[in-house]
């Protein structure tokens, strides 16, 4: 559908927008530069990367284009940290990276993702932070997981330590305890697999001293388990991890 242009810019800035302008009505256009996106109204994206469904199968790809509004291809942008091939499409590992578009949602959905081992990752790498200050690893208790998880799905409709009707968090969790605590993150889920996306969750909170706390410090000594819940809401990833002892 399009063609590779010659002299692809050696340096590129722009701001990534993932999941914006996600429904698009125009269509590629080509001179003797290159190839670009043209809206319906004439404009076209400059500076600026795209999801676009070009052939309308439903399935969209992730474009760059320059200053001038000609997109990229077969050449590495961001210094190197995104890589786009000769059709100009976002790849990653060799696959080109895909969303499809959920219109009741008005927003982009990636490819399924095997939440139990993100959840499992997460605890395994917090209890490696918590050996390497001298702490005890924590268990994973089966029912924290379920409570962690319908916490991550309420986080994900309104991120906060208040549960939907107002209580506080602690009312989710459905083991006997005598101390509880909870961590929440949202993370950006395009470009990681299961691994990223785990890391980027733990070193979101390794880098917030609050969220460090309740894994090191506070009550930190005392709790013994846990449970961690993830809840993908287009690419957006909410997780939730509980802590009780």
């Amino acid at each position: 559908m399009k063609k590779k242009f010659a002299g692809a810019a050696a340096a590129f800035a722009m701001s990534i927008v993932l999941g914006a302008q996600c429904v698009q009505a125009g269509q590629w256009m080509r001179d003797d530069i290159g190839w670009w996106w043209q809206e319906d109204d004439g404009s076209y994206p400059k500076n600026w990367s795209r999801w676009l469904d070009g052939n309308q199968d439903g399935i969209y790809e992730l474009y760059y284009f320059d200053e001038n509004g000609y997109l990229y291809t077969d050449t590495f942008l961001c210094d190197g940290m995104v890589q786009v091939n000769k059709d100009g499409a976002c790849v990653v590992d060799g696959q080109v990276l895909t969303q499809t578009y959920d219109p009741d949602e008005m927003t982009l959905r990636g490819p399924n993702l095997d939440l139990e081992r993100i959840s499992r990752e997460v605890i395994r790498l917090v209890n490696e932070a918590r050996r390497e200050n001298g702490l005890d690893a924590l268990t994973e208790h089966p029912v924290l997981m379920e409570n962690a998880a319908v916490r991550a799905q309420e986080s994900a409709e309104d991120f906060g330590h208040l549960r939907p009707d107002g209580s506080a968090s602690s009312t989710a969790v459905e083991v006997p305890y005598e101390w509880t605590s909870e961590n929440l993150a949202q993370v950006g889920r395009v470009f990681l697999d299961e691994q990223g996306i785990a890391e980027r969750i733990v070193n979101s909170w390794m880098n917030s001293p609050a969220h460090r706390d309740t894994i090191l410090s506070n009550h930190a000594p005392d709790w013994t388990q846990t449970g961690v819940g993830i809840c993908v809401k287009g690419l957006q990833v909410c997780a939730a991890q509980i802590f009780v002892k």
